[in-house]
């Protein structure tokens, strides 16, 4: 097949960050790992969160037992919501009406799905480290399972020590170079687009059951983004990337007068409501400047905002300066 020409992959859908535009359709980006007080940067949208080639296949047969005849099928079939992102939000940050439980269930996918096709995901989670602590834990469960794994296998015609080293060829084809991590997460993504797993639709259900808030906020006290939008906050406070086990708050900027806010518990399982009712309150101001120094910490390498200001001052919250 021929080589096809890679497409600009925005990693951060546009629809989402068109968001934090001002009425000239940009908005400010800042480096984080800027020591001297920093100067923005006016943008548009489409020249950032982008890398060419970023979702696309090395070949047409990215996943055993599926034929897929178009490289770029992630682009092409697997964020086609990007057409509902921006209604959706405009919806929940315009409108106090219920929404039906099957649109709360999408959105809440939308919202997981931009942090499983992040960047930040495929550096930290499809790591070369967490693949060997992957696989060794994997060889660790063939070991304490060998007596019941040996008969299985030598009815197939097969060893205990053949399965060792197949699990041994999987960490080596899976962290020899860059590509095959970028293989590996883009595997991932359309497994779950075509097969979504349990695990992924409980999670799913969770968000959707959970309590949403939507906090507002003022022109003086803005909300900012990042290349890697959302986080969790379990109930110890700590803070993670994407973290849905026990009672955990996800939070996540819709706009930059707009934060939604899921609280979901440690057994929320069962039939869902027919409508997700949101809660809408005013935001003190310590809890937006909280957030915004949490999301400029999750970010993978910049953060946004439709203003300077509200940059600026979290830059000198997180680097106990007095300048802004």
């Amino acid at each position: 097949m021929a080589q096809q020409k890679p497409v600009k992959s925005h990693i951060v859908p546009k629809a989402y960050l068109n968001n934090f535009t001002k009425s000239n359709g940009k908005l400010f980006k800042l480096r984080t790992d800027l020591q001297k007080r920093p100067r923005p940067t006016e943008v548009h949208p489409s020249g950032i969160c982008y890398q060419k080639g970023f979702y696309q296949f090395n070949d047409a047969n990215p996943i055993q037992g599926y034929t897929i005849n178009e490289t770029n099928i992630l682009e092409d079939y697997g964020f086609l919501y990007e057409n509902k992102l921006g209604k959706l939000i405009e919806r929940l940050t315009t409108s106090t009406d219920p929404l039906p439980i099957e649109v709360a269930e999408e959105f809440a996918l939308m919202l997981f799905d931009i942090k499983a096709r992040n960047q930040y995901m495929r550096q930290h989670s499809f790591s070369k480290q967490n693949i060997h602590t992957v696989i060794n834990d994997l060889l660790v469960e063939h070991h304490q399972r060998r007596q019941e794994l040996e008969p299985i296998l030598q009815a197939k015609g097969s060893t205990f020590e053949r399965l060792v080293e197949l699990t041994e060829g999987l960490r080596h084809d899976w962290t020899k170079d860059d590509a095959a991590i970028k293989e590996l997460h883009n595997r991932s993504l359309l497994e779950n687009k075509i097969n979504p797993s349990q695990t992924r639709q409980l999670v799913f259900n969770k968000m959707a059951r959970g309590n949403w808030t939507i906090l507002k906020t003022t022109l003086n006290h803005q909300f900012i983004t990042s290349d890697n939008p959302g986080y969790c906050q379990d109930s110890n406070n700590m803070i993670h990337n994407t973290r849905f086990i026990g009672q955990v708050g996800f939070l996540f900027p819709l706009t930059p007068y707009h934060l939604l806010i899921i609280v979901m518990e440690g057994n929320q399982l069962g039939p869902l409501p027919l409508q997700k009712v949101v809660s809408y309150k005013y935001a003190e101001v310590n809890w937006v400047r909280g957030i915004n120094q949490t999301t400029w910490q999750m970010a993978t390498k910049e953060v946004y905002a439709a203003h300077e200001n509200p940059l600026l001052q979290t830059w000198a919250s997180l680097h106990s300066s007095l300048i802004i």
